[in-house]
């Protein structure tokens, strides 16, 4: 399998349709099909079916999902290092991303050129499984994450950077906003929308326990869910540092009766945990620093 295999596959599995992962990996839809079809004979099965309702990945697809990403990354990397060891040598960083935490790298990042200007930062956002195969392949320095996956990354030393408790996102003209305040700290008859977080679901888990809301519909990344909150199809239980990141037509309250909230940290290897702690990441100010 090639990087253009991989990339077209990554696309179809992420749209759920050939042809917008034609258009995104700006190709006609043929190249598409030509490429999941060379995938699936040099696999011996198939990725995706079809159906009146679109296309599907089977359970081979879901199974390849979880290291398409991961195999394209190490193929970068043997690039990359094959390159620069050719030049002067030069500092890398790999660093991976929960769903969430994007804001919250902020700081760090800025620490990280201000000690090394010419640093060569490899980032990227993925569900909370895929940054645990990163992690399992060896092939991440650090990582923001929720604290579910604390315990499965033994090899990384921990800093929590967040820890408060989360908030309900609605759209402005939702009917949540007209319900009675206890009815609205519980939900009550709200489409609650989570994130695709596999085993470390936790708002899908703390709803069901405490019969929040009537039903839950997931999506895979913030930015749908937002979209989808605004579009006011449901609402969203959300850590507060997201209210930066918020439609213009969706505001987030604390609201909830049975509070919830997940602490997020920064999962350093060994040789760059040394270069920070809080004292150091708190030298920042303005925005930022409030997260810490």
């Amino acid at each position: 399998m090639n990087e253009s295999q991989l990339k077209c596959f990554i696309s179809v599995q992420n749209h759920q349709n050939f042809t917008k992962a034609a258009e995104e990996c700006h190709v006609v839809q043929a190249t598409v099909s030509r490429q999941i079809a060379a995938l699936e004979e040099e696999l011996g099965c198939r990725l995706f079916e079809r159906d009146s309702h679109g296309v599907h990945a089977t359970p081979a697809g879901n199974t390849l999902a979880i290291y398409a990403p991961v195999l394209l990354e190490y193929q970068k990397t043997v690039a990359d290092r094959v390159r620069n060891s050719t030049g002067e040598e030069q500092i890398n960083i790999r660093i991976g991303i929960g769903p969430y935490e994007a804001l919250l790298i902020r700081p760090i990042l800025k620490q990280l050129v201000q000690l090394f200007p010419s640093i060569k930062v490899d980032m990227t956002a993925y569900t909370y499984q895929v940054l645990m195969t990163r992690y399992r392949n060896d092939i991440l320095d650090l990582a923001v994450c929720n604290e579910l996956c604390v315990n499965f990354m033994p090899k990384l030393i921990p800093q929590k950077l967040y820890d408060e408790a989360w908030q309900v996102a609605a759209a402005k003209d939702s009917p949540l906003w007209k319900l009675d305040e206890p009815e609205r700290g519980l939900l009550k008859e709200q489409t609650v929308i989570t994130l695709v977080n596999d085993q470390y679901d936790s708002v899908r888990s703390h709803c069901i326990k405490h019969r929040l809301g009537k039903r839950m519909i997931e999506t895979n990344f913030l930015i749908t869910q937002l979209e989808l909150v605004n579009a006011g199809l449901g609402i969203a239980i959300l850590p507060p540092f997201v209210q930066k990141q918020l439609p213009p037509g969706v505001v987030m309250r604390d609201i909830l009766k049975i509070p919830f909230s997940v602490p997020f940290y920064a999962m350093f290897s060994p040789p760059w945990a040394v270069l920070f702690n809080p004292s150091t990441i708190q030298n920042f100010r303005g925005d930022d620093a409030s997260f810490f």
